[in-house]
Formats: structure tokens, C-alpha cells, sequence
């Protein structure tokens, strides 16, 4: 059983993102909430079913999330405030997650927000195994992109760094957001899309097959370092930042 909340004080860090591509796909039959009003949501991005409510709504979700095994909660910038809030209100309220993921991407005004949340969590008196900073949009290696913000939780220790657990800036992630797809529905069972483009006389469909051949390769790569980020998240391999 598992249950895991995104959440950050700043907008436009992917927890929505990282919600349905990370989270989603690798939780056996999870059931989807977004605490938002304002921005973005799963549902926006293909997800079939999202409960929907608002920060102050915490005690519903206690209720429903009584009922589930794995959950997934993703609080958007805009409730996060209320949501605190309505946390502090609930005896062992902390107690309802076993993660607490705090993306950030290297923009300053992201890792920023982030450490503030995580801040925040910790003197809900979260312990900081339960809260884990992840880096986001990374071109190479997210100590060097965001070095300040790894000094921060290495020096105060109020959230854990897992080591390898990061995700990759990847136009991919457009592309499965303009067409409302997951990771699997565009690999798909390895159809192969080189030789369909090759074999069709039809040269509309020739393009949309070579098309769909450029984007499951590189969709792969980028499924299999998520899967690796996933395992480190939720496996044993964490340690104190």
C-alpha cells in the first residue's frame, strides 16, 4: 500500500506530470486526486478518472482516502495554503502519506519555493524520510543544476535526496500532453513503426508512421529512466540528505 502526495508552494514545477507519468503508470490501480482549482490537472493529460477537490476540502479526502490502498495526491500551488492548514487541524493527519515528493526544477524561483515547502512539511513534523526532494527537467546531473538547493538539504536535513532519482527535460513530455497519452499507449506493443513507414504506398501515412517511429525512441529511454526514479523513490534505496 502506498500513498503519495506532490505538492509545492510554486506552480509550473511538473507535479502534475510527474503525478500521472511517474506516479501513476508504476502504482497497482491507484486512485488519482487533484487538489486543484486553478491550474492544470491529471485529467487534462489523458488520466480517465481524477477526484477533484479543494484544499479545504482535507477531511473529505481523509474520508475517501480511508477507502483506497494506493492514492495519489496532487495538490496544486494555488490550495497548498489551505490544504497546510486543514492538515494541522487532524489528529496524525502527517500520518496519511508514506511519501511526500517536493519537485523542482533549476529555476531559481522553483528550487526556492520547493525548500520552503519542504520547510513546511517539516515543521508539520514530517520526518525527513518521508519527504523527498525531486529534481526536475534535467539535462545532465541535478546536483550540478541545482546545486544550492542540495547544499540546503544537506546541510539542515529536513528532506531526503534519493540518489538517482531525478527526471530528464524531454520534449516528450509535450508530445504526450498534446495528445493526451501515457507512456505506454505510445510504445505501445513495439509495433514497428520503421518498417510499416517503409511497406505503406500511402505517403500521408508513411510520414505519420515515421513520425510515431521518432517518438516511441525516444519516449523509451526517458520510460526506463523513470522507472529507475520510481524504484528509488519507493524502494530501499533512499538515505538522509
Amino acid at each position: 500500500m502506498s500513498k503519495v502526495a506532490l505538492l509545492s508552494m510554486n506552480g509550473s514545477t511538473g507535479k502534475t506530470l510527474i503525478s500521472t507519468h511517474l506516479f501513476l503508470p508504476r502504482m497497482e490501480n491507484p486512485t488519482f486526486f487533484a487538489v486543484e482549482t486553478i491550474n492544470l490537472s491529471a485529467s487534462d493529460l489523458g488520466v480517465k478518472k481524477v477526484e477533484t477537490l479543494a484544499g479545504r476540502d482535507f477531511g473529505e479526502l481523509i474520508e475517501m482516502m480511508v477507502l483506497e490502498d494506493n492514492a495519489i495526491v496532487d495538490v496544486g500551488a494555488s490550495n497548498i495554503e489551505a490544504f497546510f492548514a486543514e492538515m494541522s487541524r487532524f489528529d496524525g493527519a502527517i500520518e496519511e502519506f508514506d511519501k511526500y515528493v517536493v519537485p523542482a526544477t533549476p529555476e531559481a524561483k522553483s528550487w526556492k519555493e520547493a525548500l520552503k515547502t519542504i520547510n513546511a512539511l517539516s515543521r508539520l513534523g514530517i520526518p525527513a524520510e518521508k519527504i523527498v526532494f525531486l529534481p526536475n527537467r534535467i539535462e545532465n546531473d541535478p546536483r550540478d543544476e541545482l546545486p544550492e538547493a542540495f547544499e540546503y538539504l544537506e546541510e539542515t536535513k529536513e528532506a531526503t535526496i534519493v540518489e538517482n532519482a531525478f527526471v530528464y527535460e524531454s520534449e516528450v513530455f509535450d508530445y504526450l500532453t498534446f495528445h493526451s497519452m501515457s507512456f505506454n499507449e505510445l510504445i505501445g506493443d513495439n509495433v514497428d513503426y520503421r518498417q510499416l513507414a517503409k511497406e505503406t504506398k500511402n505517403k500521408d501515412k508513411a510520414r505519420e508512421y515515421a513520425k510515431k517511429y521518432r517518438w516511441t525512441r525516444q519516449a523509451i529511454p526517458v520510460r526506463n529512466s523513470l522507472d529507475i526514479t520510481f524504484a528509488a523513490i519507493m524502494g530501499n534505496d533512499n538515505h538522509g540528505g
